[in-house]
């Protein structure tokens, strides 16, 4: 993120699983904007799956979604 942060993500930077704070980020954005019913992730190169930032959302949230 640059700069300029009009939502504050940064403020929420938390790595669970992520390398950069991601899994904090996204679930504050999700939050605010809300997501479907049964949300789904789609995410490409995670090589083991082991440090990304969809794992997040899969153990912890209960998503459904490819890696």
């Amino acid at each position: 993120m640059g700069a300029h942060d009009p939502m504050g993500a940064r403020a929420h930077e938390r790595s669970v699983f992520s390398q950069l704070g991601d899994d904090g980020v996204l679930e504050y954005i999700f939050e605010r904007v809300g997501h479907a019913a049964e949300p789904f992730f789609a995410e490409l190169g995670v090589e083991d799956g082991v440090e990304c930032t969809t794992r997040y959302l899969r153990e912890r949230k209960g998503w459904r979604g490819i890696q």
